[in-house]
């Protein structure tokens, strides 16, 4: 493009087309708005072969007369403009336009202009990056905000709408991946009002999924497209074929290769076929792996191996149990309770093959729940959760209204303790009534039951039960007190009581006639040095 300006001679009538400025200067005349008006010749023919354009094109060819300065115009504005060569060839740069956009493109010679040729901007077709059978999300680009409808066998599967941004990116999340099936066509339609345009593709073939081959194995097996013909190779050579059968198991007999042989592994169906997959000859089988915790208590446990083999599991020299893995990749072993810190040795085995053993080892059981200390917020001192955690706690995850905060490291140890946590640089337990929760966490991330606490009002009392003619009330009250005292339902005060250095308090209330017979209620308050004064605690008298 060899540049972009606006065009400030332009017609105003049929016939009358766009100039650069300071051409044409003989044929030019002002409209009563100040404009120029160009009286330009007319050679609709001069521009030809001119490319679509579509909502994102960014490049326009075509032929005109060699040398014509050609344009691609929006009403009085010029997209982009360019020289014709000597051949008549033209290249114009142009920004992506939106759907629907009228443009005009013209040409000029010595100050000689043709009328403008109309061209339309048109949708672009969608794309969609490369779709395999079951796959469960399906992706591409399209004009920006255009509807997106996806058919497999012209039924459709989904739709979406492309993002309004200039990437136009879609995406659709499959509902049912089974109606992907390999070799189907699957149509990508993009609509912007009544303007529709599709594309086409071909679903292709996934990639099989191979189980380990040894030195000893005289097949090869795996997983793959049902119905799908396999084929293995070595350096181009073909050494055997095989099926998928209908659950997805494919099966391929080979002779025995050497270990670090390089096999080639391919699936075909419907005249379509994966790219291939390079399986390496091992030694021996893959070892198990995600074996589930094994705990004092545990007569099973789970993990993950190679489908069809066996694993086994033993004790020192004993088996313990054995059990075969699933097609799915997964098995679970049933054995006798073992003893803390027992050690096992879990192998798979097919055939003359076996894998190397996985050490585990027999943990304790983590369980039960916290423990927790009324909690009350102080804004004139430190502030410590207290309470205890189970056996094998390291440390200590706290949430507060439903919001996590953090992590508080514990010391190492194996019996039930107290812990202490300061969370003075916690606000949101500073509210009263604020909820929050304790959950202990050991060293093989395993969680504990949680506990939940509130954040209790630092003045409320809590008040023990009392009876007709005990000499004193007690009960407990928070680290801000300062005061407490008894009052009769009216208000009036009876008698104030002591707070002691453990928070628990004492009211001598003998010979206090509302405190003598049962029934009769009180009430008990706090108050803070500077006179803040708690809720009240109602106390009735008990027989």
């Amino acid at each position: 493009m060899k540049g972009t300006k606006k065009i400030v001679a332009f017609a105003v009538i049929t016939g009358l087309v766009v100039a650069p400025y300071g051409g044409l200067t003989s044929q030019l005349a002002k409209t009563p708005f100040g404009s120029i008006v160009a009286h330009a010749d007319t050679h609709s023919d001069d521009v030809t072969n001119i490319s679509p354009i579509l909502t994102n094109t960014t490049k326009v060819t075509g032929k005109a007369k060699p040398g014509n300065t050609v344009y691609i115009l929006f009403q009085y504005f010029t997209e982009g403009w360019t020289v014709a060569d000597a051949n008549g060839n033209f290249e114009i740069t142009i920004r992506k336009q939106d759907v629907g956009k009228a443009l005009d493109i013209v040409s000029s010679l010595n100050n000689s202009l043709n009328s403008g040729i109309p061209r339309t901007v048109e949708l672009e077709k969608p794309t969609a990056n490369p779709v395999l059978d079951g796959a469960g999300r399906i992706t591409g680009n399209a004009y920006k905000g255009s509807n997106i409808t996806v058919t497999v066998g012209g039924v459709e599967i989904g739709s979406t709408t492309a993002w309004l941004d200039e990437t136009g990116y879609w995406r659709l999340d499959i509902a049912d991946p089974s109606k992907l099936t390999v070799g189907s066509v699957l149509q990508v339609k993009s609509q912007v009002g009544a303007r529709v345009t599709t594309s086409n593709y071909t679903i292709g073939m996934s990639n099989p999924i191979p189980n380990t081959v040894t030195m000893n194995s005289t097949r090869v097996s795996g997983k793959g497209v049902a119905g799908a013909t396999v084929r293995v190779s070595v350096a181009g050579r073909e050494i055997g074929t095989g099926q998928v059968d209908s659950n997805g198991n494919l099966g391929a007999t080979i002779p025995k290769q050497a270990v670090g042989t390089k096999l080639l592994l391919t699936q075909t169906k419907n005249g379509q076929t994966n790219a291939p997959v390079e399986v390496t000859v091992k030694n021996k089988l893959d070892p198990v792996s995600d074996i589930s915790f094994i705990t004092s208590d545990s007569t099973s446990f789970t993990g993950k191996g190679i489908p069809g083999t066996t694993v086994q599991v033993k004790a020192g020299t004993s088996v313990i149990g054995t059990a075969k893995v699933s097609d799915a990749g997964t098995f679970t072993v049933t054995i006798p309770k073992q003893a803390v810190n027992t050690k096992l040795a879990i192998t798979q085995t097919q055939g003359t093959d076996t894998s190397d053993a996985v050490a585990a080892d027999v943990i304790f059981v983590y369980s039960g729940a916290p423990t927790l200390e009324e909690f009350y917020y102080s804004s004139t001192g430190s502030n410590f959760i207290k309470g205890t955690v189970p056996v094998g706690t390291w440390w200590v995850a706290l949430t507060v209204n439903g919001e996590y905060i953090k992590d508080f490291w514990l010391r190492r140890d194996e019996t039930v303790r107290p812990f202490s946590i300061d969370v003075s640089d916690v606000p949101q337990l500073r509210e009263v009534g604020a909820t929050f929760t304790i959950m202990g966490v050991d060293r093989h991330y395993r969680e504990s039951e949680i506990t939940t606490g509130v954040v209790e009002s630092a003045l409320t009392p809590a008040v023990s039960p009392y009876r007709a003619g005990q000499a004193y009330i007690r009960g407990t009250v928070g680290p801000e007190a300062a005061r407490i005292s008894v009052y009769t339902k009216a208000g009036v005060l009876i008698r104030n009581g002591q707070i002691n250095n453990d928070r628990t308090f004492s009211i001598y209330v003998s010979g206090a006639s509302d405190l003598q017979l049962a029934g009769n209620k009180v009430m008990v308050r706090a108050t803070t040095a500077d006179g803040k004064v708690s809720s009240d605690t109602e106390l009735t008298v008990l027989p």
